[in-house]
Order: structure tokens, then sequence, then C-alpha cells
């Protein structure tokens, strides 16, 4: 490249005053010849570059027609649109990329071509979004294509040196580039040609995956383990060759860092697959017979093997030999929810806070380092720098024994060796021993089941889907269980198709093998062998040893890590779907004294769980940890025995809060660090021990922000703030069970909780919401009360979750089964908003209790609403019952549709006897509150989860607690106890309940004078309403500014209701 600023300034100079299209090409063609008039292969190039102007594409398919257009350039796979001047024209330009992109696709041609539009001056890169071709849409018109801007470079004076680095990677490809994760997102993610050819050979070979045996076996497990890492799975065979596809792409990858001047060819390929080439460079346990080892097959590859070319010819186009980041995280994020759009609970951690965390740990030459939900291995490339910059002479063998991982995710195993493989790079080639890569596939969180008999205690695995027994000592002994493992599949392997070894034959054999120590094992392992012969025999079995190998692994590594570090799941126990499993959790909460209340447990997050399990179980006394968290444990009810030093195995030692992070996760971040502690601190009655001590812990409160997620630390070190700060244990109230937070200042609690703290109750949970919430789809004249049936659809709820979100009703109802009620929307201070029609299977009975009438709830099923002659609403609720029952969670298979909407009563408790309800809303920065009149519905008045109520006869008194629960003062004496979202605190629940105030005095004259105050706003705010929003269905931001506005338009009332809950408050 014959580089020079002169001439990359004389071709802007040129370029700019190029007034035609034709003229910027000429010059472009001008410049280019000069810049690699060395490199007769760019030439070449160039001169298919010119062959290839204004070259016609036939046939382009439109919706209605078909065209004909001529493509400014087109040569090899490349597609280039000239504008005079693309900042007003380059939408033009997307269409016609589009258009001469689908002539060519419906010529046959591959998806995989670089599209660019350009002034010369202004570059864009395109690729075609191709998630549509997993449907098997093959044809598509232009109109219909969807492209996605990758790449893009604007020509300045101080870029003119990367100028031809650019042209190069997408004009010419004449030199391997440095990968970064955003080329290897364009190049080899959801949006490449390359994955879109992959899917289409997968799903062309294997249109049905139970014709093969192994697939189908392998498919299976993969399915289960997946259930464990998603909490709730829904799997596919897309998913299963997406999850094959990336697998594929790692093992690729990898070889290409070990052996970078050897392009295999297609035999060679197959040994890359199957590991044979990596055990020839000593790498060991990289490539295993895991899920997708299938590939590796002769009959499977042999098919495939078109894909596998594919890859490692783009792959060529890279230098991997200086790899600075985590270049697999971007694709695997990408990829691995393509389908399921489910958050996983991962969230993949940016390099520079991996680096950061371990920057801040004591780490020693020797020090041996865990990540128990490694990801795709950011945190261990991480380690892996720290101890190679802190201690340069240790080889890498030295380091994947020191560095070590485990992940529930089959995908993210192998991705995280593959990241471990590449931060190693050239040291590979001089380790002096065999390099085993320590990542496995296992849950940390499960232990092998356990059962005590007559002669010891055993533990059983599963092979086949079939338990076996051995005995606790060979999970004791790890090299031991290994090559017994090993030992059985090889006889398994070779005894294929012919008798079984008799059992003798099998003992001596296996002694031999093994030693002496074996021998009381040979019973067992008898067994397993047999069983792995059967599996293999059925076809059965192409994953069933690595399942033995991986899954069983934490219980060998109990206490041995000097620091274990991560970002575990942020998923919550109520996420997690299997019972089973579930049972599992429940076990390890109470284990480590986590579960503060059955109330909680559902909100308890998985990571508290991976926090004490570690310490607990893999560290040794006085190791430390740091876990990326969510943090919400730092204030939210369900994590109070982390913070308070009831949750045994661990000393919380310092916390950073990432809140001012900016771009970072989807919710707020902190980091926790730990200490493990000895045996004898576990103890119930050492908590106090385990505490925050009276001074605090150390911490940090950091901020930034930064162009990209992902960067080093050094690049981000400028523009990064940490300020040294302490952590303080404060509770809210001095009452049993007061809401605890961890704050920067010391908080003195108050008194004991309000009266009405246990007045207040939550509402129904009116859910699935497509099944209750309705909307009248009739014309209506007059009142709706006049009618007695009504045709209506189940409403549309944005943020309502699959599967309920697809699901609709419609029909005729009776009337007498609508009812109103309000969401967190429908509220603003002092103010009711349009609030909504439900459709519930209740009746409301008048009853006599001595000698008072009484109207209370009765629940009816779509049977009783039947029997009463009440067809048309018996309908909507038998479609309702199908499709709960179709569609409920494991978790609650034994629950009807009325259970779960009359959830611990919450509806038929509700009071309909007092004439006055106070709503404040459960969710939200601040409580918003509003007194209810009964009287004043056209239907009953029936209260929603999102909303806590209490009822009263008394005005006054309502208005006296609207106005405490919308004050400011209250509000804010809560925030250091609420948890946080990125747009601040949320979840106000009962904490503004938790402040001492008192139940209202009518003698009293402060609390006269807040009553009076919250008439008179709710008088104004009521006009505000039937002026501007009588009708309204505000969305989230919309309801933000009306409640914002209120607060501004009565701010001189708002004032004296703050100092008169102060006065009030303090006595």
């Amino acid at each position: 490249m014959h580089f020079s600023p002169e001439l990359i300034g004389d071709y802007f100079q040129g370029i700019r005053h190029a007034n035609t299209e034709s003229a910027k090409k000429e010059h472009f063609i001008r410049f280019i010849t000069q810049l690699f008039q060395d490199d007769p292969d760019a030439q070449h190039i160039i001169g298919q570059m010119t062959l290839g102007a204004e070259k016609t594409i036939f046939n382009i398919p439109l919706r209605h027609r078909l065209k004909t257009g001529k493509a400014d350039t087109q040569y090899n796979r490349v597609i280039i649109e000239w504008e005079k001047d693309l900042r007003r024209t380059g939408a033009h330009a997307e269409d016609q990329l589009k258009e001469y992109l689908a002539g060519n696709l419906g010529a046959g041609s591959e998806d995989d071509f670089t599209l660019i539009s350009t002034d010369g001056a202004e570059w864009r890169i395109y690729n075609r979004i191709t998630r549509t071709l997993l449907l098997g849409n093959l044809r598509v018109a232009a109109e219909d294509i969807e492209l996605k801007k990758t790449d893009s470079f604007v020509l300045a004076e101080e870029n003119f040196a990367e100028f031809p680095l650019f042209l190069d990677r997408y004009l010419f490809k004449s030199q391997p580039e440095r990968p970064t994760l955003a080329s290897i997102v364009i190049d080899f993610g959801a949006d490449s040609g390359l994955f879109s050819r992959a899917m289409k050979t997968m799903k062309a070979y294997l249109p049905d995956i139970s014709q093969k045996s192994d697939v189908q076996t392998a498919y299976n497990e993969w399915r289960r383990f997946l259930s464990l890492a998603y909490g709730n799975f829904r799997d596919s065979d897309d998913i299963f060759f997406i999850h094959t596809y990336l697998s594929a792409f790692a093992k690729l990858l990898a070889f290409t860092v070990i052996s970078p001047q050897k392009l295999p060819d297609t035999n060679a390929l197959q040994t890359v697959l199957n590991g044979k080439a990596f055990h020839e460079h000593n790498i060991l346990r990289f490539v295993e017979d895991d899920f997708f080892h299938w590939i590796a097959t002769d009959t499977h590859f042999s098919a495939l093997k078109s894909m596998f070319r594919d890859i490692t010819e783009k792959l060529a186009d890279y230098d991997f030999s200086d790899v600075r980041e985590d270049i697999l995280k971007g694709v695997y994020q990408e990829l691995i929810d393509i389908e399921t759009r489910h958050a996983l609970g991962e969230y993949y951690t940016p390099d520079w806070l991996c680096e950061l965390v371990l920057e801040d740990l004591p780490i020693r030459e020797d020090s041996k380092i865990l990540d128990p939900a490694c990801g795709s291995g950011s945190f261990l490339r991480a380690a892996v720098q720290r101890l190679r910059n802190q201690f340069p002479h240790l080889s890498a063998d030295q380091l994947t024994a020191q560095v070590q991982g485990i992940d529930v995710h089959p995908l993210s195993v192998q991705i995280a060796k593959t990241t471990l493989l590449v931060s190693l790079g050239k040291s590979i080639r001089k380790a002096g021993k065999p390099v085993a890569l320590n990542v496995f596939l296992a849950n940390t969180l499960l232990l092998p089941e356990g059962t005590t008999e007559l002669f010891g205690q055993n533990y059983h695995v599963m092979v086949d889907s079939r338990k076996y027994k051995l005995m606790k000592d060979v999970f004791e002994k790890h090299s031991l269980f290994d090559s017994a493992v090993r030992f059985s599949d090889d006889l398994a392997l070779r005894t294929q198709g012919q008798a079984e070894l008799r059992h003798e034959i099998f003992s001596k054999s296996f002694v031999g093998k093994l030693g002496n120590e074996a021998r009381l094992h040979a019973d067992d392992f008898y067994g397993i062998y047999k069983a792995l012969k059967t599996a293999k025999e059925e076809g059965r079995d192409s994953i069933w040893a690595f399942i033995l190998l991986n899954l069983y692994k934490p219980f060998f590594l109990k206490g041995q890590f000097d620091i274990v570090v991560g970002n575990p799941p942020w998923l919550t126990y109520s996420d997690v779907s299997n019972a089973e499993y579930q049972n599992e959790l429940s076990t390890l909460a109470s284990r480590y004294g986590l579960a503060t209340s059955t109330a909680n447990m559902p909100h308890l997050e998985l990571a508290a769980i991976f926090l004490a399990h570690s310490t607990g179980y893999f560290m040794k006394p006085g190791a430390q940890l740091a876990f990326v968290m969510p943090r919400s444990f730092l204030s939210a009810d369900q994590h109070e025995s982390t913070r308070s030093g009831k949750a045994k195995g661990f000393r919380l030692s310092q916390v950073w809060d990432l809140s001012n992070v900016s771009p970072l996760f989807n919710v707020p971040a902190a980091v926790l660090f730990a200490e493990s502690l000895p045996e004898h601190l576990n103890a119930d009655d050492k908590s106090h021990e385990r505490a925050i001590p009276e001074t605090g812990i150390a911490g940090k409160v950091i901020s930034g922000k930064f162009e990209t997620p992902n960067c080093h630390l050094a690049e981000v070190e400028s523009a990064l703030q940490l300020r040294e700060t302490r952590w303080h244990y404060a509770r809210l109230s001095t009452a049993k069970h007061s809401p605890s937070a961890l704050t920067q200042e010391k908080i003195t609690a108050s008194g004991k909780q309000s009266f009405y703290a246990t007045h207040f109750k939550n509402g129904a949970t009116i859910y699935p919401r497509p099944f209750f919430f309705i909307d009248v789809a009739q014309h209506i004249e007059g009142d709706l009360t006049d009618y007695e049936l009504l045709f209506v659809k189940s409403s549309k709820f944005q943020e309502a979750k699959a599967p309920w979100k697809q699901l609709s009703l419609e029909g005729h109802v009776q009337t007498k089964f609508l009812f109103r009620t309000a969401l967190a929307r429908n509220i603003v201070p002092f103010g009711l908003i349009n609030p909504l029609l439900v459709l519930l299977p209740i009746e409301i009975e008048s009853v006599e209790v001595g000698e008072t009438k009484t109207r209370r709830i009765a629940l009816r099923n779509e049977r009783e609403l039947l029997e009463s002659g009440l067809l048309e609403t018996s309908n909507w609720f038998k479609q309702a019952e199908e499709d709960w029952e179709k569609h409920k969670t494991e978790r609650n298979k034994t629950i009807s549709i009325y259970d779960y909407l009359n959830w611990q009563k919450k509806l038929t408790d509700q009071n309909l006897n007092t004439r006055h309800l106070i709503l404040y809303t459960a969710s939200a920065k601040d409580a918003s509150a509003v007194v209810i009149d009964r009287t004043h519905f056209d239907f009953e008045f029936i209260i929603d989860c999102k909303t806590f109520w209490f009822a009263t006869d008394n005005p006054d008194e309502a208005a006296y607690l609207a106005s405490y629960l919308n004050s400011g003062y209250a509000n804010q004496a809560i925030k250091a106890f609420q948890s946080r979202g990125l747009f601040g605190e949320r979840h106000i629940h009962k904490k503004i309940l938790e402040l001492p105030l008192p139940k209202y005095d009518a003698g009293n004259n402060a609390h006269q004078e807040l009553a009076a105050q919250g008439n008179a706003c709710a008088a104004e705010v009521h006009e505000v309403i039937l002026k501007n929003y009588l009708n309204a269905d505000l969305s989230p931001n919309a309801l933000g500014r009306v409640r914002k506005t209120i607060r501004q338009n009565l701010q001189l009332r708002f004032q004296e209701i703050d100092g008169l809950v102060e006065k009030i408050l303090k006595g």
C-alpha cells in the first residue's frame, strides 16, 4: 500500500469538488490505483471493479412486478451505490441497494454481499438482516428486504491514516485484520450472510431432527440443560441449529489461533471439530463429546462440510495473534437469544469492568481463580491477563490450571474455552506440558443426589435417563472418577455390537487399569459400562460420558479457590419453572439462611444463592469473592439476609455502586465483594460476626459515560470517576421486619412503623391480563349499565409477556360481571384517570352478619356460571381456563386460573362495605395516591395488585392518608430503601408505611390541616382531569409528565403538606 497524506489530501479535495456521481467514481478509481500500485492482487480487484461499473441487474423482484436496474458498481460479492451527496440521498441509496440485492438473490446468488453506499467522502456499510430466513423465506421482494448499517467512515483530515485501512477491509482484503468484537459480529453474527447460509444448510440436511437418533439424544439433553440455564426454556430446532453453528464457529476460530499459518483442508476440518487437531497441539478438554459433537461424525460432517469451509475461509481474513478483548461475547449474546428473546438472566460483562474488578483483588502467583457462571469467559480472560501481567513467567499450562470456570449453558462452555484459549495466544505453542482447559458444563448449585445406606453414603448419577449408584469415596478422588468414566466409555465403544463383558472380566480389567484403589468401585462402574454400551448400540449415545465427566465436577472443587469472581445469573426464583430445580434452590436458600420470608422467596435472585454457595463450598477460608450483581442487593427486601449477616458463609467487605455508568446493563448494577468464613462462624448465633460493622465497609461510587459498552480499562480510564465512600447497614424503622438498605450515610431508624402498615393490603392478581381486562367492541348508546349483554374483546397490553401477550378473547358477556379497576398508569397524585373495565368471574352477595347486612365477593368457575344459565360469560371463562391450562408454567401446574386470580384471597377479602378507598401505586419513583368514593362508579370497583389499599368511612381520614402518601417528605425519606431502575428509584411497596405515621385523630390540628390540604388538592386535580385527561390512555412517559405537572401546579400546597408531614412524623 502506497500511503501518503498528500495523496489522500488530493483525493479529499477532488472528491469534494466533483459535481457528479460519475466524476466521483472516476476520481476514486484513480486514487485507489495509485494507493495500491504495488499490490498486484489489489490491482486485479480494481480491474474487476472497473468492469463491474453500471452492471445490469435483471428481474429485480418488487411486490407487484419485476424490473431491470443498473448497479453503479458490482464486482465479486460487493455492490456499491454512488451518490452525489449521501447526507441528502442516503435513503435512496439504501433502496437501490435493496433492489440490486433482491435481483442477485432472485438469480440464485448466495446472500453474502457487502453493500456500500458512498459519495466518496462518507462511506456506509450494510448487511441484510437475515432472521426471516430462519422461517424458510428464500425469495423476497426488494421492499421487504431490511438492511442494517454495520459500519461507517466519514473522511476528514484527522483520520486520513485510517482511510486506506477502511477501504482495504471492505474492498480488497489484502492483509489480515486484527479482530474486534464489532468486526466478528459483522462477519459471523445474526445479520451476516455466512450465518444465513449455515442455517439453510443445516435445515436442509435435517428437516426433522428425530430422524437421526444420535442428534435427537443430543437435542434432548441440550434441552434439559437449558431448562436450568434459562429458567423457562422453549426449545426449537432453529435454536439448536444456532447453537450448533456457534459451537462449530468457536472450534474453528480456536484452531485458527493455535495454527495461524495453516488453513486446514476439508478433511482436516473434521479433526478440528472432533478434537484430534487440538490433541496434536497438546491441548486437552477443548473439544469433548458434547451436545454438538454429532457434527464431527462421518455422516453428518460430510453433509455439512460446506458450512465449515465457509466459516474457515472467513476466519482467514483475520490475524488472531494479538487479540486484546473478548471478541466472542458480542456474537454469543446476539445469537444466544435470537429466537427466544429471553433475557437468560445473563448480561455479558464489559472487559473494562472485568479488568477493574480483578485489579482490586489480592491475587498471588499461585492463586486459584474460579468463575462459577462464566458465560462467554470475560472474567476468565481478565484473570489470565492479570496473572500474565503480574507474573509473566507463568506458562499456559499453569494458567489454565489456576483459572477455571463452570457454566450450565452448553454453548457458554465452548465459547468460554475458546475465549480462554484466545487469551493465551502464542504461549500455548510454548507450553512444555499439555494445556488442559478447565471449563466445565455443570450447574454450580447442584450436587449429586445423596443417600445413606447400611454400608455408607452413596450418590446417584444419571445415565441414559436412569439412576445409577456410586459410592461417595469415588467423588472424593477426582482423577479416579474421571479415569473410571473414560475407561467404562472406552470399553462400551470397544464392545459395541458384541456380547457385553462378564462382570469378573470387567472388574479385573478395571482394577488392572486404575489400580487397587478402584477395586471398591468396580461393581458400580460395571453398571455404568452396561448403560453406556446400551446407549451406543441403540443410537442414543453421543454425550453421556461427557455429561458424567462434567455435570458432577463442582463436587470435586470444594475448598480449592482463593478467588471467586463473576457475574452470576440475574434470574429470580420465580423465573425458574422447573419444579424439581426450584426445590433444590429452596433447600440451598434455607441452608445458607437466605430466605427471609415465604413472601419474598419468589423474588430472591439466584445470584444470592451463587454468592453464599460459592463462599460456603468452593472457597478456602479467608478467600475473596467479587460478583457483579443487580443493584437491588443494596435495598430489596428479598436480600435482607445478604446485607444483614444472617446469610451464612461470608462477610461483605466492599461494595461498588455502578448505577451511574452508561452504557452497562438493562438494570442498575453493583459489585459485591465478600470474604469466605471458617465453619465456626456460620452458626445461627454468629450472625453478628458476619454483619457489617458500625463503622461500615469500604466502597466506591463509579460514574462514567462511554461511546460503546465493551472497552478495555485503559480505553475508558480517563472517563471513569471512582469516588471512595463507606457503606452502612441501615433500617427504616425499629419494627421487627422493617426494610433495610446499604446506605452511604449512617441512618438512625425512626420510631415504630405507622399504625397503617398492617392495615394496607395489596390488591388481587388480575392476571393474565387478556383473560380479564376488556374493551367494549360494539356501538354504545347511553350507559354501559343499560345493557344486559355486551360484545367485548381482550385489552391489549404492550408490557404483557409471552405467551399471554399473544392471546386474545372475544365474545358476548353479561354486564353483571363487569367491574372497574385501576393500574398504576391510571393513578396520579390525588387523581384517577380513566379507570379500566375488567371482566371477573365473581358475584356480589348480600349476607346478614348479626343484625347487619354486609356485601361480600363470591368467586364462580365456568361450570357454575353455566349452571346458572349465564352461557355467554361461561363460554368466555371456559376459553380462559383452556388457555391457562395450556400455557401455565410447571410451577403453577396444580393452580387453577381461579386460584391464581384469588391468590391469598386478595380478591374475595376486598372490603365492599366502606365508602372510601385510599389507593397508592406499588411501584414508582414516588407514591401516587388517590381517594376513591365507591358511589361514583358505574360498576363496582375491584382493586388490582399494582396498588395497595385501605378502606374507611371517614373521608377526612382518607384525605389525611392521601396527603401523607403523596408528600415529597415521606417519599424522600424512603429513597435509600427503594430498589432502583435505569431511571431511578422504584418499588415502593409498604416502605412508605414504615415511617411512624399515627392513626388519624380528628382532634389533632395538624391531622385536620393535612386532611384539608388533601381535599383541596383532590378537587383541583379532579378539574384538571375533567379538562385534559378524561378518556386518556397514558404511555409511561406521558404519565410521568402528568404526575410531574400536577406536583408543580400544586407546589405551594405540597410545601404545606410536607411541613405538616414532617411535624406529624417527628411528633
